[in-house]
C-alpha cells in the first residue's frame, strides 16, 4: 500500500485513530493483527434482520423529506464503494489465512499481518451525483417522489433534514457527520487485498439499488 506511512501517523484527532492504535499495539509473533476498512457498503446482504446497507435509511429520509433526489452542491465528489458480499470476501481471505487454510508464501507473514496491515474495501468509485441519478427513477418508481429532480443542497441543510426532530446539528453531531458524509470525496483502492488474491465479482452500485430499495421498504411495513 503507497500511503501507509499517512495513514499510520495520523493525528489523535481523526477518526478511528485511537482504535487502529490499541489494534496495532496489540501486534505480536503470537498475536495476529490487521485492520479491514469498508468504504460504502451496498448491495443485499444475507442477513434476515438488516439485509440493507447502513447508509441507505438516511439517504431515503432526505429524499423524502425534499421530495426530490439530492447532492451536496454540485454532487461531484467521488467515493469508493464495495458490494457488501465482495468486502465479506476480505474478510474470509484474512481467517483462511489465520487458520492456515490459505498456505503463507515466504516472506509474506509480514506484509499480511502486523503494524501495517490496513485492508480497504473497495471495488467501484463514482461520483454522488452519478449515483443519485441511478437512484431517483427507482424512488420515483417506488413511489418515494413524484419526479426525478435532484436538488442541490449544503451540508448544514442535510444535517438538519437526518437530525432528530427540533434538534440543531451540532458541529460534531452525528446528522452532521452523516450530511458531510454526502458530499465528501472518499477515495480508496484495495491494493492490498488484491495483492492477496482477492478480486471483486459482484455486480456495481447502480444495478444492485432497485433490489435494495424494494426489500428495504418491505422491511419497512
Amino acid at each position: 500500500m503507497a500511503d501507509i506511512e499517512t495513514l499510520t501517523s495520523m493525528p489523535d484527532t481523526a477518526t478511528h485513530r485511537k482504535t487502529d492504535e490499541r489494534v496495532f499495539a496489540a501486534a505480536s509473533s503470537k498475536v495476529k493483527v490487521a485492520i479491514i476498512s469498508p468504504t460504502y457498503v451496498y448491495g443485499l446482504g444475507p442477513s434476515r434482520v438488516h439485509p440493507t446497507p447502513i447508509t441507505l435509511p438516511n439517504i431515503l429520509k432526505v429524499i423524502r423529506k425534499l421530495s426530490s433526489g439530492f447532492t451536496i452542491s454540485a454532487g461531484k465528489n467521488l467515493q469508493s464503494w464495495i458490494h457488501v458480499s465482495d468486502q465479506a470476501r476480505v474478510y474470509l481471505l484474512l481467517l483462511n489465512y489465520a487458520l492456515g487454510v490459505k498456505e503463507v508464501e515466504p516472506g509474506e507473514e509480514d506484509e499480511i499481518w502486523g503494524p501495517q496491515a490496513y485492508y480497504f474495501g473497495a471495488s467501484e468509485e463514482i461520483a454522488f451525483a452519478d449515483f443519485m441519478t441511478s437512484l431517483v427513477p427507482i424512488a420515483k418508481q417506488k413511489g418515494l417522489v413524484q419526479t426525478e429532480d435532484i436538488k442541490q443542497l449544503n451540508i448544514q441543510e442535510a444535517a438538519e433534514i437526518c437530525a432528530a426532530e427540533d434538534e440543531a446539528p451540532a458541529p460534531d453531531s452525528w446528522s452532521m457527520h452523516i450530511a458531510i458524509g454526502f458530499g465528501v470525496d472518499m477515495r480508496s483502492r484495495s491494493s492490498r487485498a488484491k495483492r492477496f488474491g482477492w478480486q471483486p465479482k459482484e455486480p456495481p452500485v447502480g444495478e444492485t439499488l432497485e433490489k435494495v430499495i424494494s426489500k428495504f421498504l418491505e422491511h419497512e411495513k
